[in-house]
């Protein structure tokens, strides 16, 4: 089955909807002490207007610290538990590759190179580090805008329009910018892996590219994957930098309404000094919350990128799983190929056509051909790698599909 990336995102969290479950506790405990401070500052505003210092004043004043200490508490603790998360998705990446890349079948490999497949694995450190960063500043800030915009509500039912007006701008701007994001963030990575890829190759044969024409190639070469790097990641980047004007013109619009509906609103008694710094505040952070959304969107896009790159390893078929329980060890190995017909997946020919062999044990033979006349894929089909699309690979009279493979090679 076939997964969009946020799915595969949110398949790879549920292994640890426990740690995560604790991180969103934490987040929705520090929302609403972050909310409640603001309503602690408008009643010691309200003292001090009185002209009156008293143990309520006190009290509140000591409150609104211990408010503030017990946010940084609750963010000191959701740290040590996404660091322990991160922990966690490295070690069951690098135990999901060392499994996987030995096992892949022969014919999913076709058209790929495995060290560039097998360079995904530094996809790891990007969801490491922006899993953490969503977990915590997304679920903060949706909490926040959330307990936000329900405290502004009470204070006057203008605000109300201000919180649809907020929940369809986060919306508009997701609907709109997702799917091109995404898109232009995968052929980003896409050439930034054939730009490691080759640059591996030119340092595993770097004699070879000495000669003055090769090290010309190796250079051209280099240069035209680079410019097609380029030139995704600056689309990327003008999808960044659209959401990122959006925001700077909500926020002009969104402060400059609020300062002079607030200071209407004051001005006719309809709110009190300390309702209006209290809704002042709470709007500041209501729009610093929007903000790590939007701006957050990046880190979703490589975390989104990451997820599927590794994805599309996890999604190769592997050979399958010997049984244990088979104990048949064979002395004397004859192979025989009935009829066989093997064509590549992009190619309308056969490379092998209607080809009849028949091996003896200790038998020795010679073959012989052009380059690209079958040779090697004649060898690959003998040894079990390839299956052939039409006919049989028989083992001693016995079909290979039907015997372990792994008490053969060790006899080939």
């Amino acid at each position: 089955m076939i997964h969009s990336p946020l799915q595969r995102l949110i398949n790879l969290l549920k292994l640890d909807r426990k740690d995560i479950s604790q991180v969103f506790f934490y987040a929705i405990f520090s929302g609403l002490i972050s909310l409640s401070l603001p309503l602690g500052i408008q009643a010691i505003i309200n003292l001090i207007q009185s002209g009156r210092v008293s143990v309520s004043w006190i009290v509140l004043v000591m409150i609104v610290i211990v408010g503030v200490a017990l946010v940084g508490l609750l963010s000191l603790m959701q740290l040590r538990i996404m660091e322990n998360l991160q922990q966690k998705i490295f070690v069951r990446s690098s135990f999901e590759f060392g499994y996987r890349l030995p096992k892949i079948k022969h014919e999913a490999l076709y058209n790929q190179h495995l060290p560039e497949l097998a360079n995904r694995f530094f996809d790891t450190i990007t969801i490491q580090k922006g899993a953490s960063k969503l977990l915590i500043d997304f679920s903060t800030a949706l909490l926040q805008i959330t307990f936000g915009i329900i405290l502004l509500s009470l204070y006057h039912p203008f605000f109300i329009f201000f919180g649809i007006l907020l929940l369809l701008l986060l919306y508009g701007i997701f609907k709109f910018s997702y799917n091109a994001g995404l898109s232009t963030s995968l052929k980003e990575s896409k050439y930034k892996y054939r730009v490691v890829s080759w640059l591996q190759e030119i340092g595993k044969n770097n004699f070879s590219f000495r000669k003055k024409n090769n090290f010309e190639f190796a250079l051209s070469k280099n240069d035209k994957l680079v410019g097609q790097y380029l030139n995704y990641r600056e689309s990327h980047f003008g999808i960044i930098k659209r959401q990122y004007i959006q925001l700077i013109i909500f926020k002009i619009i969104i402060t400059a309404g609020l300062l002079f509906i607030g200071g209407y609103l004051v001005l006719n008694q309809k709110m009190n000094i300390g309702q209006f710094v209290a809704a002042e505040i709470v709007i500041l952070l209501v729009i610093n919350s929007v903000e790590k959304i939007i701006v957050g969107l990046e880190t979703l896009y490589d975390v989104l990128t990451a997820v599927e790159k590794i994805g599309q390893i996890t999604d190769l078929e592997m050979e399958e799983t010997v049984s244990e329980e088979s104990n048949i060890c064979y002395n004397n190995i004859t192979l025989e190929i009935d009829n066989i017909k093997f064509k590549f997946p992009d190619s309308n020919d056969y490379v092998l056509n209607a080809i009849n062999l028949k091996i003896e044990q200790s038998e020795k033979v010679y073959l012989e051909g052009n380059n690209g006349s079958g040779k090697t894929t004649l060898l690959r089909i003998l040894s079990g790698l390839l299956k052939p699309n039409i006919g049989s690979l028989f083992i001693n009279d016995d079909t290979y599909r039907k015997i372990d493979l792994n008490h053969i090679v060790h006899k080939l």
